[in-house]
C-alpha cells in the first residue's frame, strides 16, 4: 500500500480506493473520503446469506442451527 500511496502523492494516479481496515491495521492515516457501505455488494461469506446441505435422513434440525441465526 505504501508503493500505491506514494503513487498518488506524487500525482502518477489520481486516486486510490483502498481498504479502511488495511489501513489501519498498518498504521496508514490516508483516509480522505470514506465511501458509504450502503453502494458496495458484501464480498462472498461477508453477507447475511447462510445455506445449510445435509444428506437425506441427517439428524441436523433447524434447532441445532438456531444458536447461529439471527
Amino acid at each position: 500500500m505504501d508503493t500505491r500511496i506514494s503513487r498518488m502523492r506524487s500525482g502518477e494516479v489520481s486516486g486510490l480506493i483502498l481498504a479502511e481496515a488495511g489501513l489501519q491495521r498498518l498504521g496508514i492515516d490516508a483516509v480522505r473520503h470514506r465511501l458509504p457501505d450502503s453502494i458496495f455488494v458484501p464480498q462472498p461469506n461477508q453477507g447475511g446469506i447462510i445455506a445449510v446441505v445435509a444428506r437425506a435422513g441427517s439428524q441436523i434440525s433447524g434447532g441445532e442451527l438456531a444458536p447461529a441465526l439471527p
